[in-house]
Order: structure tokens, then C-alpha cells, then sequence
């Protein structure tokens, strides 16, 4: 009996960390009455970034970003860059280490897809880590949105 018993405590302890993997004690944004201007709204324009005099352009489609679909985005710059690298992160929660390929890893205009998972509380921030190379500089920059945005419109 004692054999059967540890497997389903075993069972248990896990079903219950997989309900906890996002967290519970953040606010969904339906009951919040101000929006969080940090975020980007792809259903109004690209979310734009300058640094110095790079400008720098992140467009998802569709706009809404829903979880575990697949979501078109476009990278732009002003100016030609290389050495590209994106990838994509929970903001508020570790949701693990999602790689984005870009189309090309120099140029100006970059795109590809990208799928990510949900997150049972409701309200889900990814953050876009984007680094390049100009010249001999190296910059990076985040872009912080909201997933499944049309869930709170």
C-alpha cells in the first residue's frame, strides 16, 4: 500500500506546481482602470525604440498576440545593423527562454514567426530582448507587451 500511496503524493505535488506556473496574485487587466503605457499596443502602430539616432520597430501580427499561435512579427531599423539576435522572455515570471530566428541577421528590415505558451492568470507580459551591431557598437533594447491583448479589450 505504501508503494501506491507515494506515486499519487508524487502525482499530486506535480499537478499542483503546473497550476502554480504562472502567477496567481497579479492583477488581470479587467479589473485595472489604467492601462500600462510600457506596454506596446500593436492594434494602434509598431512599437518604436530610439536609441541615439538608431531607431528601432517591432510589429506583431496579429496585433493581439495570442498564446500558442503562430505571430508574424517585423524588426526595423533606420539604419543597417548585424549580428541580429532576438529572443523572448516572461517579464514578471520565468515562462523559459524562447529563441526567435530572424530572416536575415544583417540588414534593415528583419521578420519570422514565433509562438509562445499561455499563462493561466490571465495577464502575461513577454519582453522581446533585441541586441545588433553597428560599426564596432553593440546596443540592445526590449520591447514589453501584453499577450492575448484582445481577451481584455
Amino acid at each position: 500500500m505504501h508503494s501506491v500511496t507515494l506515486p499519487r503524493l508524487f502525482f499530486a505535488i506535480f499537478s499542483l506546481l503546473l497550476l502554480l506556473g504562472c502567477d496567481q496574485a497579479q492583477t488581470p487587466k479587467e479589473t485595472q482602470s489604467v492601462s500600462d503605457p510600457s506596454l506596446c499596443d500593436f492594434s494602434v502602430s509598431a512599437c518604436v525604440k530610439t536609441l541615439g539616432e538608431q531607431q528601432v520597430s517591432l510589429m506583431l501580427n496579429p496585433s493581439f498576440a495570442p498564446s500558442e499561435k503562430p505571430i508574424h512579427w517585423q524588426l526595423g531599423f533606420n539604419s543597417s545593423v548585424s549580428n541580429l539576435k532576438l529572443r523572448v522572455e516572461g517579464r514578471d515570471m520565468f515562462m523559459g527562454v524562447i529563441p526567435m530566428t530572424p530572416s536575415a541577421t544583417e540588414g534593415e528590415t528583419f521578420e519570422g514567426q514565433l509562438i509562445f505558451g499561455s499563462c493561466s492568470s490571465g495577464y502575461m507580459v513577454w519582453r522581446v530582448f533585441v541586441s545588433w551591431q553597428q560599426g564596432a557598437e553593440q546596443y540592445s533594447t526590449w520591447f514589453d507587451f501584453l499577450a492575448d491583448s484582445h481577451k481584455q479589450e
